[in-house]
């Protein structure tokens, strides 16, 4: 029995090992790697084989130490992973000292997580959480959710470190999918691989350069100048992409490799020149994110664009002028040429109708807009004054709610006009209704009343004269 246990501790411990050292091989295969990081690299892989070593060739209680050994060195790559993931995210970039070591580590904080799609709306938060608290290594589930706070149909579930995610991962069941591997949860099949971001932090193989100081204006020059200092450093230029005029001069710079990107951020940093100055960093990409408008602000914003809206309106009637009484045949030109001499006019507008006989003759009313308030009241001289025949009458333009424009009748006092006209007719269409009012009321009243009334018309009747013939006529004319 003790062999057994001892050869399935080897075994463990072996497992163990050749995963570390896959993922130190898989950070060393990087193309960004810091030297400082190969050689901790370096060291933990030696420490490794001599585990190794001391597992096949000791008895028992040497496994035992190594089993210890192997992982207190396990416990301290967690803490090393642990410390760059809580570093790593996105807002965070320019506030990192060593750019270099997140850009090695983004891969292996990544292989922690473990993607999950295809939820419905019948698995909840609670339900992941209640399923994998029971699991070693687990630390939390996030759902990802769009801006009306509706789950996407995808989550990430994050663990200690990859060991601990790929032996969770090792216990499913294949999928019909590739990476892919099935969980059922509520009656629901879902699929689980590792986490794989497509965005990476930073655009690989580009520099950006911002310019604190730029008094060249030919770009070309610029391309030159620039390829040659970095020719100096062994480090070729591929393309260069310059945005911006001289004040905010910025580019991108596409070099060969990554490594020559790490010796522009790490070991440039600065260039100058005779007539440039400019800083070197790692190129961003950029991320479009979704903005939750404020209805709030967009509220008030409407009402201000309304308020302006509504004070331009009424600047442009108090500058508006309406002239009556026009002859039908009288044109935009000779009004433009009389009004034209008190102030500089905006726009006439001169209302038409088209006649039987297909001629355009207009209505008899026009609008007159001038560029000045004073003049468009100044105009108010022309009053009564004769145009083809016809007193014109001038007016102030009032715009009442109903969108109807009202005329100022302080002016326009002239019986012999349609305006007066149509005035009298409607007050004696008023007066016609009252006293229309007061006969039906009198009439009802008098159908309510009793019968008394027939008996004294049938006196009033009884009492008025007959008609007198001629010979009656002649009698009383001898008679005098």
């Amino acid at each position: 029995m003790s062999e057994e246990s001892s050869d399935k501790k080897r075994r463990r411990i072996i497992t163990q090992i050749q995963n570390e050292e896959d993922m130190l091989r898989g950070e060393e295969e990087h193309p960004m790697c810091n030297d400082k990081k190969k050689n901790d690299i370096n060291k933990n892989s030696k420490r490794n084989k001599n585990y190794e070593s001391k597992s096949f060739n000791n008895k028992n209680e040497k496994i035992d130490d190594s089993n210890s050994d192997s992982n207190n060195n396990i416990d301290e790559l967690k803490g090393n992973k642990n410390n760059n993931k809580k570093n790593i995210k996105h807002y965070l970039i320019e506030n990192l000292q060593n750019k270099s070591l997140l850009l090695n580590n983004v891969l292996s904080v990544e292989e922690n997580k473990l993607y999950v799609k295809n939820i419905n709306e019948h698995i909840t938060k609670e339900n992941f959480e209640s399923y994998f608290s029971k699991i070693d290594g687990y630390i939390e589930t996030r759902f990802v959710v769009d801006t009306s706070r509706t789950s996407r149909k995808f989550a990430y579930i994050d663990f200690e470190n990859k060991t601990k995610a790929l032996a969770f991962l090792h216990t499913l069941q294949n999928s019909n999918i590739e990476n892919f591997k099935t969980l059922t949860l509520n009656n629901v099949d879902l699929l689980i691989s590792i986490s794989k971001p497509k965005k990476s932090l930073y655009e690989e193989n580009i520099v950006f350069i911002k310019f604190t100081k730029c008094n060249i204006d030919s770009d070309i020059s610029i391309k030159e100048k620039i390829s040659d200092f970095l020719l100096k450093h062994t480090i070729l230029v591929r393309d260069i992409r310059l945005l911006g005029d001289t004040t905010n001069k910025h580019g991108y710079i596409e070099l060969l490799n990554n490594e020559d990107v790490i010796k522009c951020v790490d070991n440039i940093k600065l260039g100058k020149l005779d007539e440039l100055e400019f800083n070197l960093n790692y190129s961003i990409p950029i991320i479009k994110k979704k903005i939750i408008p404020d209805m709030e602000k967009i509220k008030m914003n409407k009402e201000k664009n309304k308020q302006l809206k509504d004070e331009k309106k009424k600047d442009k009637e108090s500058c508006t002028v309406v002239v009556k009484n026009l002859h039908f045949n009288t044109r935009k030109n000779k009004l433009q040429n009389i009004f034209g001499q008190i102030g500089e006019i905006e726009n006439i507008y001169l209302s038409k109708k088209i006649s039987e006989n297909n001629i355009k003759r207009n209505k008899g009313f026009a609008f007159i807009t001038f560029k000045n308030s004073n003049d468009a009241t100044s105009s108010l001289i022309l009053n009564d004054i004769i145009i083809d025949g016809r007193n014109i009458l001038i007016s102030k333009f009032n715009n009442d709610k109903d969108g109807k424009y009202q005329y100022n009748h302080d002016i326009n006092n002239h019986s012999n006009t349609k305006h007066d006209y149509h005035d009298k007719k409607f007050s004696n269409h008023k007066y016609y209704k009252k006293d229309r009012k007061q006969y039906f009321e009198k009439k009802r009243i008098n159908l309510n009343k009793t019968n008394d009334n027939d008996a004294e018309n049938e006196k009033k009747t009884d009492n008025q004269t007959i008609g007198m013939t001629n010979d009656d006529f002649r009698k009383l004319f001898f008679k005098s």
